[in-house]
């Protein structure tokens, strides 16, 4: 019944929506064009150019005051004011950090009239008979992002391409880490997501050129930002609060990373980039390199740019982490986890742009982007199992009886693992993009269609080994000591089972032997070897379109924008993992030796001496076994075939509509968007009593592994689909008051959605075994839930900017979401209908919908060079920002009734960026000083005190340009100079889950552009 009132509620809204849009037409057409129709109106365009160096200024602010007519410049500095009465008027020209300028013009009617306006530096004395141009990249990007920023109809952000190039940063993600509000999670010191204040890394859109761009991590909805590098970029725009042409989809923000047209620059330009560093722990090399042309031909109507951009990065990294259980009520450690990772990654990106302007009233662009992120790694590892001994094991009553804490203790024959991994994963987008944009005079037309790709795929030569030194009388003992919870120490012992020594607490007589410095290589025996081959990736095929209509219903000078979305994309998941286990010790020798290299770990991290094992050797092991395991049928595959697999068709339709009123002091926005929602997924299913008959078979060996249709064959395991359909209205709200020139006032409300991931609700399950099917009765499933709802979040924003001389700005502003339907993994009791069940309840282990998710906190901004000060004091600057949220959910009721209050992942508290600056006589040096506090990583709903949180990250991170000219540029940066590292915790700090170092690193080169 709640359905059925809710999709007819939704329906009502979209017939208002409608006719709403029937109505502004209606009254259009009986307004403006009749001023259209008699002719009495013309057309403004025009050029804003930087007066030194001639270069476009793109946001540039151009009015005309007494018609309250506004609009900025695009990436080429032009402009266009539609549908201006005839007459004679005062055009005011503003840009951050440029002397205004006003400009007399007449408007004919029917015509269009043009201008070119060049704007002076605050400060600067262009008379003179030479104008020397020595670069200000800080000063400049500063100004281009606050100019844009100040002119916007929303709350957001932008970062301009120089200002990227400034801070020490390789990818989008670090770039985008300076931002007010926004903080980055790191993989292995890498930033590789962003959370917009205090929001999941999930909540967050990417978008190129304005299109958003699908992406296979974590079932399609968790953008990766390091697969984006610095290079490809133009601009960055962070909206913060979205507006109705924007896609619902961006509860917590909307990303669009701009890249350069070819019309940007006038005539040939080439810029290159040459980078060489290194990364103090291991010693690594790093590499970067990056060429962009463009040129404009046949008299200025076609423009083709082309860039390329390679950066590798050869890594070591520390890490060590523990596992934790509860005993009667106190937390132990039941795993020490020792590993060193060698890494070699690679950013590789290419972009081709063709621009074709046949006048000046329509523009046409073909768009080719490719970008993808290499991760190439060697994993050594071991493992002491704490919880798999002969005696004291973690858990046990001799445990306690010879005394072992959580701090310290004695384990006597334990387990070791030891594995060994070499694997190569690949993220990648593509995007084609073909479109254009007319000019009618009564209206601005924009148009795109094209194609998008994303892959996450693994090389199928991965290799994974494991060797075991297994839990006996013969193999080792250990001793471990947690006082310094980020270094856990574990000493290794040969093990002596002496019944001489033997007490009541120890009627065998375990004792510790000699001690080793690490566990001895002869102990280990070949347990298996894996390979996997995995491909994610969603195809998407989109087309949108816009209409820009400008009007004065009642006399106020507005803006209409109404117009179209569609989006087809199709998502799968195949995942294969190929094993080959012990039983090809009869056919071929896999001694642990045969792996390893003769150098002993670089880890620096206190931990038992390990061997670091040899790519070579495991190449050439690794064949030969494959090679005996496919002549013998001893290659085996694994459940994760048919577990993992998905095939998702998800297909969005999009209509909005939204006016902008303007007057004199303020402007208001308001508008609405509807969205249709329809999804189609392919699953599996399998019966719990079939999963030994299943197990057996998938064990049973082949020649090559099996396939699903292999798998579907033997009747054990089902193709099943699901599918489900919503419609959504959002409606919009912005008001912006400008008392002054310097001075803005913003208040939104929207409403915004996220999707749930295609993993999520794939109907991939398993039937328990003791599921009662006959109507009444409770099955119980495990798996995916295509009943799932999305979240759906209403968001207020309040922020006050006021624009400082010297290219500055203070800001202040709070937001508030209320998001329904957080998404957790649980049991719980539900409807069985939409899982194939309608007259039973079904028990569902999976994701399920909490309630009460907020988000609510404040943000604070101040950026300002001196300017004010004396000479050299006036190079100086500085940028600070501080966020403060606050965030919180109830979790889903599991099968006892019990619930409790949560966070959402990715949520700090605080976060802050403090940067000084200086830019003077060609020299250009930042320091920046970065900080997040705590955030959840995961919850464990099973056990409060085991939730994993990442610790506080500071970062202090330099830059240096030196100018030799205006063509030549020198560069320095150095990164996480403090040597901080990675840390994660369960519950509380002193439980340590994860450390990892990875240490500083340093790059060096010199940039062209001619």
């Amino acid at each position: 019944m709640n359905s059925l009132l809710r999709k007819a509620t939704l329906a009502t809204a979209a017939r208002s929506l409608m006719l709403s849009g029937i109505a502004i037409g209606s009254i259009s057409a009986f307004t403006v064009p009749a001023a259209a129709q008699s002719e009495e109106i013309g057309r403004l365009g025009g050029v804003v150019s930087d007066a030194a160096q001639g270069t476009n200024l793109r946001g540039a602010s151009v009015e005309i005051p007494e018609l309250n007519l506004t609009t900025e410049t695009d990436s080429e500095g032009r402009f266009t004011l539609r549908r201006v009465p005839a007459g004679t008027y005062n055009v005011v020209i503003n840009y951050v950090g440029r002397n205004q300028v006003t400009e007399t013009v007449t408007i004919a009617a029917g015509q269009t009239e043009t201008i070119a306006v060049s704007l002076a530096r605050v400060g600067s004395d262009l008379v003179q008979d030479t104008v020397t141009v020595v670069g200000t990249p800080i000063a400049d990007s500063e100004a281009a992002a606050l100019s844009r920023q100040k002119n916007a109809d929303n709350v957001s952000n932008i970062v301009a391409s120089d200002s990227i190039g400034r801070f020490p940063d390789r990818n989008a993600a670090d770039a985008l880490g300076r931002v007010p509000g926004i903080s980055i999670e790191r993989d292995q010191g890498q930033a590789r997501y962003v959370n917009v204040r205090g929001a999941p890394a999930e909540f967050s859109t990417i978008a190129f050129n304005g299109v958003s761009a699908p992406t296979p991590s974590q079932g399609g909805r968790l953008a990766r930002f390091d697969t984006i590098p610095n290079d490809v970029i133009g601009s960055i725009e962070v909206v913060k609060a979205i507006t109705p042409d924007l896609p619902a989809d961006s509860i917590g923000g909307y990303i669009n990373i701009e890249t350069a047209g070819a019309f940007d620059k006038k005539g040939l330009s080439v810029d290159a980039e040459l980078g060489l560093g290194m990364k103090q722990l291991g010693g690594g090399e790093v590499f970067n390199g990056q060429l962009t042309v463009s040129n404009i031909f046949l008299d200025g109507k076609l423009g083709v740019l082309a860039s390329g951009s390679f950066f590798h990065d050869n890594k070591v990294t520390d890490n060590t982490e523990n596992r934790y259980t509860d005993v009667d009520g106190t937390i132990f450690s039941r795993q020490a986890d020792y590993r060193l990772y060698r890494l070699e990654r690679q950013n590789t990106s290419g972009n081709l742009r063709l621009d074709f302007r046949p006048n000046d009233d329509h523009t046409f662009f073909w768009n080719t982007i490719y970008s993808s992120f290499s991760d190439f790694e060697t994993r050594d590892q071991h493992v002491y199992d704490f919880d798999d001994a002969q005696f004291g094991e973690i858990g046990s009553d001799e445990a306690a009886a010879i005394g072992n804490t959580p701090i310290q203790g004695t384990i006597y024959g334990v387990e070791l693992d030891a594995t060994f991994n070499i694997r190569e994963d690949i993220e990648s987008i593509f995007t084609t993009q073909f479109g254009g944009e007319s000019d009618f005079g009564a209206f601005n037309l924009e148009w795109s269609a094209g194609v998008n790709q994303s892959k996450s795929e693994r090389d199928p030569d991965s290799a994974y080994w494991e060797y075991d030194i297994n839990n006996s009388d013969d193999g080792i003992s250990v001793t471990y000591d947690y006082t310094n919870p980020d270094a856990p120490i574990v000493n290794v012992y040969e093990t002596i089972v002496d019944p001489s020594v033997a007490t009541t607490d120890n009627p065998d007589g375990y004792a510790l032997g000699q001690r080793l410095p690490g566990p001895p290589v002869s102990a280990f025996t070949f347990e298996n070897l894996e390979m996997s081959d995995t491909l994610g990736q969603v195809d998407e095929y989109f087309g949108q379109i816009d209409i820009e209509y400008p009007w004065a219903p009642f006399g106020i000078s507005s803006d209409l924008k109404f117009g179209a979305k569609f989006s087809m994309a199709n998502a799968t998941l195949e995942d294969t993992d190929l094993e080959v286990t012990d039983d090809i010790n009869d056919y071929i020798d896999t001694s642990y030796m045969n792996i390893l290299s003769p150098n002993l770990s670089r880890a620096e991290f206190p931990q038992p001496a390990m061997f670091e094992f040899s790519q070579g050797r495991s190449d050439v092991l690794r064949g030969a076994v494959f090679s005996a395991a496919e002549a013998n049928n001893l290659i085996l595959t694994q459940g994760n075939i048919w577990e993992n697999y998905y095939d998702v068709d998800e297909n969005v339709f999009a209509a909005y509509v939204m006016n902008t009123f303007r007057f004199d002091k303020f402007d208001i926005l308001v508008g609405g968007r509807l969205e249709q929602t329809e999804w189609d997924a392919t699953g599996n299913l399998l019966r719990e009593e079939n999963e030994g008959d299943l197990e057996d078979f998938l064990e049973a060996g082949s020649n090559r592994g099996f396939t699903l249709d292999e798998i579907y064959a033997t009747g054990l395991v089902d193709q099943v689909t699901a599918s489900d359909d919503y419609l959504d209205f959002f409606p919009s709200l912005h008001f912006n008051y400008r008392p002054t020139e310097d001075f803005v006032f913003r208040l939104a409300y929207t409403e915004s959605i996220q999707r749930p991931g295609y993993d999520e609700v794939a109907p991939n399950r398993v039937i328990g075994e003791d599921s009662d099917e006959d109507a009444g009765g409770t099955v119980f499933i495990s798996g995916g839930n295509p009943n799932l709802e999305p979240y759906r979040a209403k968001s207020i924003d309040a922020y006050a900017e006021y624009y400082l001389p010297h290219r500055g700005i203070v800001s202040f502003g709070v937001f508030l979401k209320d998001i329904d339907d957080p998404i957790f993994t649980t049991t719980q009791t539900v409807a069985g209908a939409p899982f194939g069940y309608p007259s039973n309840d079904v028990r569902l282990s999976g994701p399920l919908n909490g309630s009460d998710g907020e988000i609510k906190g404040f943000e604070f901004n101040y950026s300002q060079q001196f300017g004010f000060l004396p000479e050299p004091f006036d190079g100086f600057g500085t940028s600070i920002n501080y966020t403060q949220s606050e965030d919180s959910a109830q979790t889903p009721a599991d099968v006892d009734g019990n619930s409790r209050e949560s966070g959402l992942s990715g949520a700090s508290d605080e976060t802050y960026n403090v940067s000084v600056f200086f830019e003077k006589y060609g020299v250009s040096t930042r320091l920046t000083y970065q900080y997040r506090s705590p955030w959840l990583n995961a919850v464990d709903l099973g056990d409060e005190r085991l939730d994993r949180f990442w610790d506080e990250r500071p970062s202090l991170d330099f830059s240096f340009r030196y100018a030799q000219n205006e063509n030549i540029t020198y560069f320095l940066d150095a990164n996480n100079l403090t040597d901080e590292y990675g840390r994660r915790y369960n519950g509380n700090t002193s439980r340590v889950y994860e450390v990892e170092g990875f240490g500083r690193s340093f790059l060096a080169g010199v940039r062209m552009s001619f």
